[in-house]
């Protein structure tokens, strides 16, 4: 049986792998076919579309772009076109919007104490993408809690922001986490 997975996001969105690398990620999980589909951009695809061609792996060309009625509503496109002038335009005005986000919360943090340069908020949201291992052994890490074990070994998070949205998953766990990491 061929399996195949229509929604997947590279380190252009808030993926874990870049878009070659997910390639590599999709031979080692067995699938016959990827579309990569990152949150407004089509930054990775060309790349992917190419890994993919070498490698022996279909990867179709895809987006996912968020509603304006409902922020929790996203939209998935597949066969785009990527020299699209009316899509690159669209992806442009999200960017800018995100952009413009990033400097908003920065100001609010400020505004209540916390002082981040927007530099540390920036390394924040590249240690949320740090891949964890796929086949990693929960229980033999220190410092990991046993109700953290237990959640990340039935979840296997790809990567520690995942891990740090898990229920029962605590700040002292991701550190511990961190540590590991390093070693």
């Amino acid at each position: 049986m061929k399996t195949v997975d229509l929604h997947v996001h590279s380190n252009k969105s808030d993926g874990s792998f870049s878009p070659a690398g997910l390639v590599d990620y999709a031979l080692e999980k067995g699938l016959s076919a990827f579309a990569l589909t990152d949150h407004d951009t089509l930054a990775g695809v060309e790349t992917a579309v190419k890994a993919g061609e070498t490698l022996g792996l279909r990867v179709l060309r895809g987006i996912e772009i968020g509603a304006a009625e409902d922020e929790n509503l996203h939209i998935l496109g597949y066969g785009v076109a990527l020299d699209s002038p009316v899509l690159t335009e669209l992806c442009e005005t999200f960017k800018a919007g995100r952009d413009e986000r990033k400097f908003r919360i920065l100001d609010y943090l400020r505004a209540n104490s916390f002082e981040l340069t927007l530099e540390e908020v920036e390394e924040l949201r590249r240690m949320e993408r740090r891949a964890l291992p796929p086949d990693a052994d929960y229980a033999s890490i220190q410092g990991l809690r046993l109700e953290a074990r237990e959640k990340l070994n039935a979840v296997r998070p790809l990567n520690l922001g995942q891990a740090a949205r898990i229920s029962g998953v605590s700040p002292a766990d991701i550190a511990a986490l961190m540590i590991w990491l390093e070693k």
